[in-house]
């Protein structure tokens, strides 16, 4: 039996108006889009569309569109980061053009929020190059405005690469995310929409369908509560797509659940998503992206000899930690994607 959770309402004809206004926006920002790509303007794009993707799913929630925007937001924040860590990373495929990448972000494209939202995106469109790439981002470049930014950051990527610390990073970002620890942040926010995130991971983690459905579904309720009440104003208000039910559902799925859960939330272009083959870097197994000519990773370049998965599978690879930097990654690579010490 399906659980359907509904979502909160709103004026559809001016959820339509909405949506024409912000693709406008972003068809303008586009035009002004170089191949010498300034960074400051890539992050303004990925913005603007992240606005325009809660509309449409409200709209058209088996628009082809979403899975698309989806994957670039996935993708600009993942060369983001990249940047970050790895100045040189300058060249990317993004929007149907290979770019160069000029300038560095700015501390507002590497807060925690920013990480979250391109990782539960990367899981949406399935894109494999983006996750294991923002997974290798080391915490420390989170621009933290909160005490648990960091740790929440550190608990998805010990989640994603089987970490052994996984049980004391939940305990550490749970004990964190105290309302009356905020700074700057809203306390409603806080325990409406990410504390469940919380509560839909351990069961994940530990292969418990039951649960994560339960958890699924009271995140889902609480988000609607949430916007029912009023707690967000103006554009925030909309948010017709739950970023991180979709990449849940998206996890969930890979794992072989079973995921009995409908709604609003969880638009069918992206629950239905079917995963590429994966093509990785026969070097240090970071998956990369259709017509990349070298590897994100490490640099090295990419031609036939790429190691293939389909996607469940590339999740499913062992992985162990480097002896150099303690990363996570498959004993099948001879080097680490993170420090490039060789085995």
């Amino acid at each position: 039996m399906t659980i359907s959770i509904p979502a909160h309402r709103t004026d559809l004809v001016w959820l339509k108006d909405a949506l024409n206004d912000e693709l406008m926006l972003l068809d303008h920002r586009l035009r002004y889009l170089d191949v010498e790509l300034q960074v400051r303007r890539l992050e303004s794009v990925i913005t603007d569309a992240r606005r325009s993707v809660d509309v449409l799913a409200g709209i058209s929630p088996e628009s082809p569109e979403l899975v698309y925007w989806c994957g670039f937001i996935a993708r600009g924040t993942a060369a983001l980061f990249s940047l970050a860590r790895r100045p040189e990373r300058v060249r990317w495929g993004l929007l149907g053009k290979d770019r160069t990448l000029v300038g560095a972000p700015t501390s507002r494209s590497l807060q925690s929020p920013f990480w979250l939202t391109g990782f539960w995106l990367a899981w949406a469109s399935r894109d494999a190059a983006s996750l294991e790439l923002l997974v290798q981002a080391p915490a420390e470049l989170i621009a933290a405005d909160e005490a648990f930014d960091r740790p929440v950051v550190q608990l998805m990527q010990a989640a994603m690469t089987g970490s052994p610390a996984i049980g004391d990073l939940l305990v550490e970002a749970l004990e964190l995310a105290d309302p009356d620890l905020l700074r700057r942040t809203d306390q409603d926010w806080l325990l409406d929409i990410l504390t469940p995130v919380f509560e839909c991971l351990y069961p994940l983690i530990e292969h418990d369908e039951a649960r994560f459905t339960a958890a699924l579904t009271k995140l889902l309720d609480l988000r609607r509560e949430y916007f029912e009440a009023g707690r967000a104003k103006g554009m925030d208000s909309v948010q017709h797509l739950s970023e991180e039910g979709v990449g849940l559902v998206a996890w969930a799925k890979a794992l072989g659940f079973d995921v009995p859960v409908a709604s609003p939330y969880l638009p069918p272009a992206l629950v239905d998503v079917e995963p590429s083959e994966v093509a990785a870097c026969p070097e240090c197994a970071t998956p990369s992206a259709q017509g990349d000519l070298e590897c994100h990773a490490c640099a090295h370049p990419l031609g036939d000899d790429a190691l293939r998965f389909d996607f469940d599978e590339w999740l499913g690879l062992d992985r162990d930690e480097c002896c150099q930097c303690g990363y996570r990654y498959p004993p099948i690579a001879p080097k680490c994607p993170v420090c490039f010490h060789r085995r």
